[in-house]
């Protein structure tokens, strides 16, 4: 798990993500948390339930949920750069979804949930599942 995160992240960097961290509440409760930059995302485990494969061998099909922040625009249209979030929200679906680590593990988009807003900031929670085995 500690691989697919490494691997993650720096996938999330070439989408365009300039802040990443695991989920802690953060989205909801910035003025409990540090400054970060935008857009940022926090990753969060699902829990996993593992099953045996034999011997030592554990596997499952977890789900983790990418929480996607971004500066939140003017309310009073969706015209412009209000759209430029969306689009952000979709450029990060297609480009995690179907994606392969480099230690083989593929993401497979479940859900999108868009915009809850928190004071300056929106978030868009992305869910995805991946297979996960250990040795």
């Amino acid at each position: 798990m500690r691989t697919l995160l490494t691997e993650l992240t720096t996938r999330l960097q070439e989408l365009g993500c300039v802040y990443i961290d695991r989920y802690n509440g953060q989205p909801g409760q910035p003025q409990a948390e540090q400054v970060f930059d935008t857009p940022a995302a926090f990753v969060e485990w699902l829990p996993v339930q593992w099953e045996s494969a034999g011997g030592l061998h554990l596997r499952s099909t977890a789900r983790l949920r990418v929480h996607l922040v971004q500066q939140r625009l003017d309310d009073s249209h969706l015209a412009g750069p209000r759209l430029a979030t969306f689009d952000r929200v979709t450029s990060l679906a297609q480009g995690l979804h179907g994606w392969r680590s480099p230690a083989g593990t593929e993401l497979v988009l479940l859900q999108t949930r868009f915009a809850s807003a928190y004071d300056h900031q929106i978030t868009d929670v992305l869910e995805f599942s991946c297979a996960l085995q250990l040795c």
